[in-house]
């Protein structure tokens, strides 16, 4: 009995032993998984922790490479849009270009077509210069000067074309510049001069051009048959440059463009513009004349007259140096002095230039020019006719002799 007490007791201690060493691995157990499980969650956080910051590179490399790939296109477009605008500019300026080349070819071809006697010669592509030269020749083959010629088709003007002309005009030695433009600058219609350069349209090309050559071979005419050629010269100088001149080239060249404007609408109405037509012919030739006679009238006898334009009545000038180049009584207008004389006041009262003109004009009905009032003036005073009276702008009146009769025996 004690020994199956003592087994019962060892057994007791023994079961005893392995509940605690059973607990204590429960409690082991829980333990371990409870690290394990620590274990396991700090790792999931590293992962999750390492797998988001992946991710995040992954995406902001993503976005660094559309970045790029933006910028990339971005660059391509704005390269394509120049390149776009590049061409678009070297297509316009090549056809702009083209366009004032073809416009030059037109303008040598006109005035090949309207000038046959003149030499017209372009100025090659590369080298400075003017569009075309112009030497003018007269009938006799007589070379009278140059023009210059710079054409422009553009929509605005600049006033550097005039800088730019006249240093062309010193280089081909040329006597006068004309500037051919779509685009006038201010204060000029149609046609006028700027600079000392001649500023025309297209279409007032040609008329401007007939008036300068005819100033060219006036004056080389001049320069070669006046034994006094720089006084006369000075003396055109001034009236080219005087607003008489203007008046008469605008009365040339305006009825010429309207001219040319009325032939072309004719093909539409052929039969209505017969008179409007012969009117302004009339009109071209009146001021063709009286510019004949300006010219007369200051150069003189060595003035070689157009042989169309001789007319009846024309007054002729012979320069000596014993009437100071005066016209002699016989070469004068007998009808112009005759009423030079009857309309002055028949009590010897005098008359000033200005105003006696003005009646003569009137009087006679046609046009008396400056130059030719001065010359029957001349000629009057020297045969006594008439006497000079006082005055700002100068005045007439009638000789002592003829005013004391009243009377004038009318024979020169």
């Amino acid at each position: 009995l004690q020994r199956a007490q003592e087994k019962a007791a060892e057994a007791t201690a023994k079961e005893a032993q392995l509940l605690r060493r059973e607990r204590e691995l429960s409690e082991k157990s829980s333990t371990q998984a409870l690290e394990l499980e620590k274990k396991l969650t700090e790792e999931a956080a590293r992962i999750r922790e390492r797998v988001e910051k992946e991710a995040a590179q992954r995406i902001d490399l993503e976005l660094q490479k559309q970045q790029m790939r933006e910028q990339e296109r971005e660059e391509k477009m704005r390269q394509l849009v120049k390149k776009l605008e590049e061409a678009q500019q070297r297509a316009q300026q090549g056809s702009m270009q083209v366009q004032g080349e073809a416009q030059e070819v037109a303008l040598a071809n006109l005035l090949h077509d309207a000038f046959r006697d003149d030499e017209i010669a372009d100025v090659p592509k590369g080298v400075s210069g003017a569009d075309l030269v112009e030497r003018v020749r007269d009938t006799h083959g007589r070379e009278c000067g140059t023009i210059v010629w710079e054409s422009k088709r553009t929509q605005s003007w600049s006033d550097a074309w005039l800088v730019k002309l006249r240093g062309d005009m010193r280089e081909a030695g040329g006597s006068v510049a004309v500037l051919v433009t779509q685009a006038l600058p201010k204060g000029v219609s149609g046609f006028g001069e700027a600079d000392g350069i001649w500023i025309c349209a297209w279409a007032y090309a040609v008329p401007v051009a007939t008036v300068l050559r005819a100033w060219l071979a006036d004056v080389a005419s001049a320069r070669l048959a006046s034994a006094n050629a720089e006084e006369k010269s000075s003396r055109l100088y001034e009236y080219f440059t005087g607003q008489e001149f203007r008046n008469r080239l605008e009365g040339i060249v305006q009825p010429y463009v309207e001219l040319r404007q009325d032939l072309d609408q004719e093909k539409r109405s052929f039969f209505s513009i017969w008179k409007k037509r012969e009117k302004m012919l009339d009109q071209a030739l009146k001021n063709l004349t009286a510019v004949n006679g300006e010219f007369r009238a200051i150069i003189g006898g060595s003035y070689e007259e157009p042989e169309a334009l001789r007319l009846p009545g024309w007054l002729e000038r012979e320069e000596s140096e014993e009437h100071d180049g005066a016209l002699a009584p016989t070469e004068a207008d007998p009808e112009l002095m005759t009423a030079f004389v009857e309309l002055l006041p028949a009590d010897g009262s005098q008359v000033g230039n200005a105003s006696h003109r003005t009646r003569l004009i009137q009087a006679l009905n046609r046009d008396v020019s400056v130059p030719e009032y001065e010359v029957i003036k001349a000629v009057l005073l020297a045969a006594g006719k008439i006497r000079k009276g006082k005055g700002k702008g100068g005045a007439v009146a009638r000789a002592v002799e003829d005013a004391a009769s009243g009377k004038d025996d009318g024979v020169w």
